[in-house]
């Protein structure tokens, strides 16, 4: 049993620990934003700290093999966009469609000492005072009620989306833009082609003052999905975005980019 949850509060997370602990079968948590270590394995629970893991151990449970399970960050991409960003870009802005992959990212970062604000913050010190304004470290659900009522889910229309990155463009302290991709049928015919689009753009707005600017993207999905796993890669790609298939490493390669950096 693989058992996944947003970030439970603490009281709630304590229950649900009693109950599986009487579970008669191997179960397999995954509490995003939870502290490593805080809840211990069992005889029959394994503690997964994000959403690879968390694959990666169900799988291995089930008698499997994950042949997807090594990193796709390599040192040479990271170097490339590394030396491309100048000494003031320094902050990741996160534009997501909805609060799982944003809870993951924000937990990255976190663990790295890059702890983020947002409208659905880990740590109640980090909320956005304004969510139209971000500020320094910033990863945004652009699922929540304040932007989706009266008004279609992002993984429908990304059109909200599409302005917040070109917002996020303007800033001239950002270094990375890190967004997801969800496939589906409760996704749009083409959600890699609605932000593939402001990617160029957000690109362009950045170069034409002289900066470089590293776009993220995680995509969620296969290639039996009506979308098609690989020609939305594809779209991505070329308008010039790095994509990753997991977004833990996604956010964990915008940490790597801006963590050993000298200046």
């Amino acid at each position: 049993m693989l058992l996944i949850s947003k970030p439970p509060g603490l009281k709630t997370l304590a229950l649900v620990n009693q109950r599986i602990a009487a579970c008669s079968k191997p179960v397999i948590t995954c509490f995003l934003g939870s502290e490593k270590g805080l809840f211990p394995d069992t005889d029959n629970i394994t503690t997964t700290h994000n959403l690879d893991e968390a694959t990666t151990a169900a799988i291995r449970l089930a008698g499997g093999i994950r042949v997807d399970e090594g990193s796709e960050i390599t040192p040479e991409s990271i170097q490339r966009e590394r030396g491309k960003l100048k000494p003031n870009q320094k902050y990741v802005r996160g534009v997501f469609s909805g609060g799982t992959l944003c809870y993951q990212a924000q937990q990255v970062l976190r663990d790295a000492g890059m702890p983020a604000y947002s409208n659905e913050p880990l740590e109640k010190d980090k909320h956005l005072s304004a969510s139209s304004k971000s500020t320094e470290h910033t990863l945004l659900d652009m699922g929540a009620d304040e932007f989706t009522i009266g008004k279609p889910h992002p993984m429908v229309d990304s059109s909200l989306r599409v302005e917040r990155i070109l917002s996020e463009a303007q800033d001239p302290t950002v270094a990375v833009i890190l967004l997801d991709c969800i496939l589906g049928y409760v996704a749009s015919n083409d959600p890699g082609g609605e932000i593939a689009l402001a990617i160029i753009d957000a690109k362009k707005i950045a170069k034409q003052r002289g900066d470089e600017l590293t776009v993220v993207v995680s995509i969620c999905g296969t290639e039996i999905d009506h979308q098609g796993l690989d020609q939305q890669v594809a779209v991505l790609e070329q308008a010039g975005a790095i994509v990753f298939k997991s977004g833990f490493q996604s956010a964990e390669y915008a940490v790597q980019l801006l963590s050993g950096r000298s200046n």
